[in-house]
């Protein structure tokens, strides 16, 4: 067992019992909120707060990419295939907030019209 890689949990023991454990078994206690394989591991409810990291993530690639020189069909597939990826890896796992799933399809529809996340557009067709 790597000892430095390793954590345990225990809900509502005392500070004392957790040291020995901790002093016992030369890993570190942890709580319950973290990543394993990219996905966040939490015990409480849905709450936003669990979510921001990676809404703020798709948020900063999305905004990475307003430089480029890509035309409208590019954007839709720059954002298919990797926005989407990232967001249905975690979604399989957990059901996101509405509130935020709605502010990430805001940035993605702003992105695809106008090249960036926080400018809105007219939608123009012809």
């Amino acid at each position: 067992m790597n000892s430095s890689k390793s954590l345990f949990f225990i809900v509502n023991e005392s500070i004392y019992f957790n040291n020995n454990i901790c002093s016992i078994i030369g890993c570190h206690r942890s709580t319950i909120s973290f990543n394993y394989l990219g996905v966040l591991i939490f015990s409480s409810g849905r709450k936003m707060q669990f979510f921001q990291p990676l809404a703020d993530k798709v948020k900063s690639k999305l905004a990475s990419w307003k430089g480029k020189c890509l035309s409208m069909i590019g954007h839709v597939q720059i954002v298919n295939s990797v926005i989407f990826d990232i967001m249905s890896y975690n979604l399989h796992i957990y059901k996101w907030p509405i509130n935020l799933l709605k502010e990430v399809n805001k940035w993605v529809r702003n992105f695809i019209w106008t090249n960036d996340v926080l400018k809105t557009g007219l939608v123009t067709i012809s």
